[in-house]
C-alpha cells in the first residue's frame, strides 16, 4: 500500500483508489498511508468499500485500470 500510494502521489495523474473498509479481517496491508488523502486532494479520491466498478470503467475519461482480481485477502 505504501508503494502504490507513493507511485500514485508522484505520478501527478487523477485517480480513484478503492480500498477495503477497515474492520474485522482486514489486514494491515489494506490501510491507506497516513496523510495520503491530504497530499493528493483535488486530483485523487480514496473510496473505502464497494465501488460501482462498471460505471467507473464506462466513463470516457478512464485511461487505465489496475485490479488485483478480488477482495480475497486472508489474514
Amino acid at each position: 500500500m505504501e508503494a502504490l500510494g507513493d507511485a500514485l502521489e508522484k505520478s501527478g495523474v487523477r485517480f480513484i483508489w478503492a480500498v477495503k473498509k477497515p474492520g474485522k479481517g482486514v489486514v494491515e496491508m489494506s490501510v491507506v498511508p497516513a496523510g495520503f488523502e491530504d497530499r493528493v486532494a483535488g486530483r485523487g479520491l480514496v473510496i473505502r468499500g464497494w465501488v460501482p466498478q462498471s460505471v467507473i470503467l464506462k466513463h470516457t475519461t478512464v485511461g487505465s485500470y489496475l485490479c488485483h482480481l478480488g477482495w480475497g485477502i486472508s489474514a
